[in-house]
């Protein structure tokens, strides 16, 4: 888990974020501004007629100051095990941080990993056939090394989390409100929440502990979710489904959106199929899904190489790997289980460093040898 925060900086960012009267827009232009958020703890009425704040607001900011206990919002931070990640931060989700309006900061209850992720999403009300499918593609995506991203929701998101938990693969719970147990929502997932944290999995929100949710925090969640994936995988929506406007954020960040396709006739599957129609890929099988992010696409893997630095067994691996070899003889060269190797070789594909040759047989591709230091 992240530190709580220690210098000078990190403390005014943290105090400036808990301004409740400072949106996601207000805490940009700060930025963009004075060159950081924190900055606008100290900054003057005229400076921060800069940034557009009205009068109002301004005076509003200047009386909650006198307020506002510093040590109190640490406390409460330390106490629920949450730690802040600022957008400057070197663990900042690298993928997160390239979407057009990326969160200030991150609050963040559990272990963030830097695993690649994938987003599941869909209805509140799912059927049983959403429900086989949920469980399907966590547990072969899982099996792939990837994490499971979703809402936290009723429906096909708390699906996605606790196949995901069955299946000891990693996930992330992005919610609309504070991730400290009191402000959790939907209460009916506090035990769920938990169990994420328990297993090793991460509760992440913008908003500060203690924050309700609100109607309008739910696009804004679901932007943090689109930008945290590689791809969303949108299982069951009805049209006017809020899916449906997390699959268009997606789409906004260049990211792949893939629908699954159910009986022409069902209501659950009309804004997946209006979806498939407007261009996004059906997905079948979690292959479908390795397909849509395109493992070996240069630019993909380009970045995912950017984000995610080859480690120490990987290194090993890719030495290993000049001529094709069996996971099993991997794993026993190695000393590591199956599910780390499968792991690491999920990876090291998703970077275009290997690729599989067939019976679980496994060699590094053309040019890996000059994979950087």
């Amino acid at each position: 888990m992240q530190s709580l925060p220690q210098n000078d900086i990190d403390l005014q960012r943290l105090a400036v974020i808990h301004f409740p009267g400072f949106g996601s827009r207000s805490l940009k232009k700060i930025r963009e501004t004075f060159g950081d958020i924190g900055c606008a703890w100290s900054a003057s009425t005229k400076k921060l007629s800069y940034i557009g704040l009205s009068e109002k607001k301004q005076a509003s900011f200047q009386l909650w100051k006198k307020t506002f206990d510093l040590q109190k919002a640490i406390y409460r931070l330390a106490s629920n095990q949450i730690a802040p990640l600022f957008l400057h931060d070197l663990d900042y989700p690298p993928l997160l941080g390239q979407i057009s309006d990326p969160p200030e900061v991150l609050f963040i209850r559990g272990n963030l990993s830097a695993a690649p992720a994938i987003a599941l999403i869909g209805s509140r009300k799912h059927t049983l056939y959403g429900k086989s499918v949920v469980e399907r593609l966590v547990q072969d995506l899982g099996a792939q090394g990837l994490t499971i991203v979703s809402g936290l929701a009723l429906g096909i998101d708390g699906l996605a989390h606790r196949a995901a938990l069955q299946s000891k693969a990693n996930t992330i719970a992005v919610l609309g409100s504070g991730v400290d147990a009191e402000s959790i929502y939907p209460r009916e997932h506090t035990h769920l929440a938990a169990d994420i944290v328990e297993a090793g999995g991460v509760l992440m929100s913008e908003f500060p502990p203690g924050t309700r949710t609100r109607k309008e925090y739910f696009p804004m969640r679901n932007r943090i979710i689109a930008g945290l994936s590689l791809a969303t995988v949108v299982i069951e929506a009805r049209k006017k489904s809020g899916s449906l406007i997390t699959a268009r954020l997606a789409l906004d960040s260049n990211r792949e959106v893939l629908a699954v396709p159910g009986s022409i006739w069902s209501r659950s599957s009309e804004g997946c199929h209006h979806l498939i129609e407007s261009g996004a890929r059906p997905c079948v099988s979690a292959q479908s899904v390795l397909d849509a992010i395109a493992l070996d696409h240069p630019t993909l893997a380009a970045e995912a190489r950017a984000a995610l630095p080859l480690g120490p067994l990987e290194r090993r691996i890719l030495d290993l790997l000049s001529a094709p070899m069996h996971i099993d003889d991997l794993t026993r060269t190695e000393q590591m289980s199956p599910a780390e190797a499968a792991t690491a070789l999920s990876l090291l594909e998703l970077k275009g460093y290997v690729s599989q040759t067939g019976g679980q047989h496994w060699v590094s591709c053309s040019g890996l040898r000059s994979a950087p230091a």
